[in-house]
């Protein structure tokens, strides 16, 4: 039977982890860090937006059944902590490959997107992905390049006809006779 401070425990994390769901996470291991690596990991992570949250494995997965997302604690190989962003985990994931560019030590166990597992070895794909903003862009870019053609071709027919009218209407008037001077 669980404890009460667990159960307590367990219900802190799942309002903690309530975006997990819809925004993603990612699952790192900071274990290897050192307590100035740390203090900076968690420094640029504030400055980034991302928020750190160190977890224990059972009462995690716990939660995380809570809330529907039980294939995240699949990803927790040891002690671990969870990066959760206010962006989408494209976004995330970008920028803790960055971040394990500049901490040798980082270990990405892997990342969670819309009922989806990225392992640590698919997580540069998803860091490679676009987000939902640049998404849209494309998508608009796609959508405007044909209409642009379509709006240049009919311009371009519209005024070959234009050029024809106002020819056609110059030789049916008469030339202006001069005066003899």
């Amino acid at each position: 039977m669980p404890s009460k401070l667990n159960e307590l425990i367990v219900s802190e994390l799942a309002d903690q982890l309530k975006d997990v769901p819809a925004r993603g996470c990612v699952v790192i291991s900071y274990q290897e860090l050192d307590g100035e690596g740390n203090v900076a990991l968690r420094r640029e992570l504030r400055r980034q937006g991302l928020k750190l949250k160190v977890i224990r494995k059972n009462l995690a997965g716990i939660a995380l059944k809570q809330l529907g997302a039980e294939e995240v604690s699949e990803l927790f190989e040891g002690p671990a902590a969870v990066l959760l962003g206010s962006d989408e985990a494209p976004t995330v994931a970008r920028t803790v490959k960055e971040l394990t560019k500049k901490h040798e030590r980082l270990k990405v166990y892997g990342a969670y997107m819309e009922g989806a597992l990225f392992r640590a070895g698919e997580f540069d794909r998803l860091a490679a992905m676009p987000g939902k903003k640049e998404l849209i862009t494309q998508i608009g870019i796609g959508i405007n390049g044909p209409a642009r053609g379509i709006a240049t071709a009919m311009r371009c027919v519209i005024q070959k006809i234009a050029i024809g009218i106002n020819a056609w209407n110059d030789k049916r008037q008469p030339a202006p006779e001069t005066a003899p001077a």
